[in-house]
């Protein structure tokens, strides 16, 4: 008699599982993983002999279990409990989430600094080139029990990168508070003590008088990855009449304004700066005349730092060598003495085999 009340039981569970999935209304993405979920799918007899819609249905029946996301959570916090230190190299501490970083490659680091003088050597020479880099949240938290990845070494590297280019150490202008909880990112509002170091060495003017849009729920790249708290947090944008005014030529032919605000709530929210990265754009400056211009060598932690900057130059050329081959790039410069920033992010600089010198 049990044993046919707990199957009885169990084909209910099931049953109400099933039609809590078909009736459920569908989302088309995931905020929390930053993903487009599996599509509706069209069901036949003879498609069902077929391995691979097979395969598909799996998919779209994962993607969009009920409490899909709580029961990822319920997963993450029992390995934690297990004392493993990380799940898919992402820990949580003190609210905060982070990345180990891939293992210090003598060989990526030496790559980086031959592409860059590379660059200098091809089309820079004489000119003012600076070189400022981005620590990953890592490098602030002080923990023993998590590994550390070996970000003094890479920075006494890079500061002797070449007698030509200045580097600007930016470190102290940072904290673990600048960065997201839940994304690798700086938060735009923790940027202006950064900015104004580099606007003192660079000699450009900079402006502190901005106003901070607050939007939310903004869900950081870590956020999906580490499902442990199911809150977001929310994004920073600053504003002056030189972010209002500014416009935006991207690689396309297209104009945009500096943010884009209807990327917010999409895949990747941070995308309301410059609308993300891509291979080239022109960023103008129509508040103000100045005499000079700029142009930066980026990954995306510049879509944030890049409208703060135009405040002092009239304007700037946005370069990313990842998506783009650097000679096709190059083309679309008339160089006539800008000032040179190579602004990169200690986790790419040991991945550096992405940037396209050749």
């Amino acid at each position: 008699m049990k044993e046919k009340i707990f199957v009885i039981v169990f084909m209910i569970i099931i049953f109400t599982t099933c039609l809590f999935n078909i009736f459920t209304k569908k989302q088309d993405i995931s905020l929390y993983e930053r993903r487009k979920l599996a599509s509706n799918i069209n069901i036949t007899f003879e498609g069902l002999l077929n391995k691979e819609l097979t395969n598909d249905i799996d998919k779209y029946v994962a993607d969009h279990f009920i409490l899909r996301d709580k029961l990822r959570s319920i997963k993450v916090n029992f390995e934690f409990l297990l004392n493993k230190s990380d799940v898919n190299n992402l820990f949580y501490y003190k609210g905060q989430y982070f990345k180990y970083e891939d293992k210090y490659s003598e060989r990526q680091i030496n790559n980086f600094v031959d592409k860059i003088n590379y660059i200098y050597d091809n089309y820079f020479e004489n000119m003012n080139v600076y070189l400022a880099v981005i620590p990953e949240k890592g490098y602030y938290l002080n923990n023993s029990k998590y590994k550390k990845f070996a970000y003094d070494k890479l920075f006494k590297t890079l500061e002797g990168i070449n007698n030509n280019i200045k580097y600007i150490d930016i470190t102290n202008t940072i904290a673990l508070d600048s960065y997201y909880y839940t994304d690798h990112h700086l938060r735009q509002d923790k940027l202006l003590p950064t900015i104004k170091k580099m606007a003192n060495i660079m000699n450009f003017e900079f402006n502190n008088d901005y106003s901070i849009d607050k939007y939310e729920p903004f869900y950081g790249a870590y956020f999906g990855q580490l499902p442990i708290k199911n809150k977001g947090e929310k994004l920073y944008v600053l504003n002056n009449e030189v972010t209002k005014n500014a416009t935006v030529y991207n690689i396309e032919n297209s104009y945009n304004k500096i943010y884009e605000y209807s990327k917010f709530g999409t895949i990747d929210s941070y995308d309301i700066f410059l609308s993300g990265a891509t291979a080239y754009e022109e960023l103008y400056n129509n508040s103000e005349k100045k005499d000079k211009e700029l142009i930066i060598f980026r990954d995306s932690y510049t879509s944030s730092f890049a409208p703060l900057i135009l405040e002092g130059y009239s304007k700037i050329t946005l370069i990313d060598i990842r998506y783009g081959n650097l000679s096709y790039l190059m083309d679309k410069i008339n160089i006539n003495n800008q000032d040179v920033l190579f602004l990169y992010s200690t986790s790419l600089i040991n991945g550096s085999d992405v940037l396209r010198t050749s």
